[in-house]
């Protein structure tokens, strides 16, 4: 919680530096929103480690083959990576990159899940032979 708070504090800081240095430019602005992005990010992974061990255990639990955490890492990696890259671009005052992006992470999501959707179907295959 600690962390959080900090984060936060900083973020807010941040905030107010971005509005003094947009009114210099607008390229130190972003430039700065990028870097405490980052920043926040690169701290919060910590949070990351509970939730980790907790997708592993389902995984075991379940028999899943251990694939499938990495594809939802990578589906949640870059879900998060596309909201700021969007963000960025809102705030660049870019419209159309920002679409772009959102419509490009869809597709490259979906791209990803193929294998997490080939399991549901073994899944699926197996229980109506049962049936």
């Amino acid at each position: 919680m600690d962390l959080f708070l900090k984060a936060t504090a900083g973020v807010f800081i941040a905030v107010l530096l971005c509005l003094v240095l947009s009114k210099q430019g607008k390229d130190y602005s972003i430039l700065l929103s990028l870097t405490v992005c980052a920043t926040v990010l690169i701290s919060g992974i910590t949070y990351l480690q509970p939730v980790l061990s907790f997708l592993r255990r389902l995984i075991q639990l379940g028999e899943l083959s251990t694939g499938l955490l990495d594809t939802l890492l990578k589906i949640t990696g870059i879900g998060l990576i596309t909201q700021i890259a969007c963000l960025v671009c809102a705030d660049a005052g870019n419209k159309v990159l920002e679409k772009t992006l959102q419509i490009f992470s869809v597709i490259t999501i979906l791209w990803i899940a193929v294998p997490i959707l080939e399991e549901m179907l073994h899944m699926m295959e197996s229980l109506l032979e049962t049936v």
